[in-house]
């Protein structure tokens, strides 16, 4: 009775870790970036992060830009599509301390 129990969630664990450790390859190169004006910025504590190309396991499909709270303690690095022996990967964007 307990290895039925055990079995299963074995089975999720390691399919969330392999998850975890893997990038999505993609065969097809992103098109260029799409021309956005943002406007006005709602505040001087904001700015703008430029949208961006995503892949949908099919296609890729843009995700417009939108506005983002500045961090005092850290500089934003944009996400970008990199080049791989194999193909594309994306490489989220994230806060990096500075200092």
């Amino acid at each position: 009775m307990r290895w039925k129990i055990i079995g299963p969630i074995a089975a999720v664990v390691s399919l969330s870790l392999a998850g975890c450790a893997t990038e999505t390859i993609v065969r097809t190169p992103p098109p260029p970036d799409r021309e956005e004006v943002p406007g006005a910025a709602p505040s001087a504590d904001q700015f703008w992060v430029r949208g961006n190309w995503r892949w949908t396991g099919e296609q890729h499909a843009w995700t417009p830009g939108h506005w983002e709270a500045r961090r005092r303690d850290a500089i934003w690095a944009p996400g970008h599509w990199r080049g791989t022996s194999g193909g594309w990967t994306w490489v989220e964007g994230r806060w990096a301390e500075h200092g």
